[in-house]
Parts: structure tokens; sequence; C-alpha cells
């Protein structure tokens, strides 16, 4: 059975949102669990985005690494934000595979 183009995409589409909305949660979840008090917004960006944001500060982009970003890395960066130290970018990347 052949499937039409456009459901496939729609399908392909869903799984990605799914998945990034699983990662969104998971992120939020560790980082949570490493700073309780931190405040964590999330907003709709563009197709196939996944940015990081530390106090305003852009620290990890999908966009320009075509990856997502390593959680336990993000989850220090967001650890030394909380002690005033210095931000520094997430250089830690996770593949993303979809079965």
């Amino acid at each position: 059975m052949e499937i039409e183009p456009k459901i496939f995409f729609l399908k392909l589409h869903e799984l990605i949102v799914n998945l990034v909305t699983d990662l969104k949660l998971e992120l939020e979840r560790q980082v949570l669990q490493a700073v309780p008090d931190a405040v964590i917004r999330g907003a709709v960006g563009r197709p196939l985005s996944f940015e990081v944001l530390v106090n305003d500060v852009e620290v990890f982009s999908k966009l320009k690494l075509d990856k997502f970003p390593s959680i336990p890395e993000v989850v220090e960066v967001v650890k030394a934000a909380n002690n005033d130290e210095e931000i520094k970018p997430v250089t830690g990347t996770e593949s993303c595979i979809i079965l």
C-alpha cells in the first residue's frame, strides 16, 4: 500500500512535533530537578527549530547544528547560570532517530 505524499508528510511532521514536545518536556523535567526555582518558558518557533536560551542568551540552536542538544549539558549550563557563572554554549548533541 502506497502512502500519498501529503499524508506521509503530515505523519512525519506529527512524529517530529511529538519528538520535539517529548524532548522539551524531558529537558524541563531535568532542569527543574537540578534547579527547582528555574523559570522555563516555551514558544513555538520556526519549523524544525529547537533553540535553548538561558537568561536570554542563546546556548543552542538546532537550526545551526542540525541535531538536538545534549540534555545533561543544558542542565549544567542552567546550573552554572544559577550560580552566577559564565553562560557557555552547549556543544554536545544528540541524534534524532525516527523509527
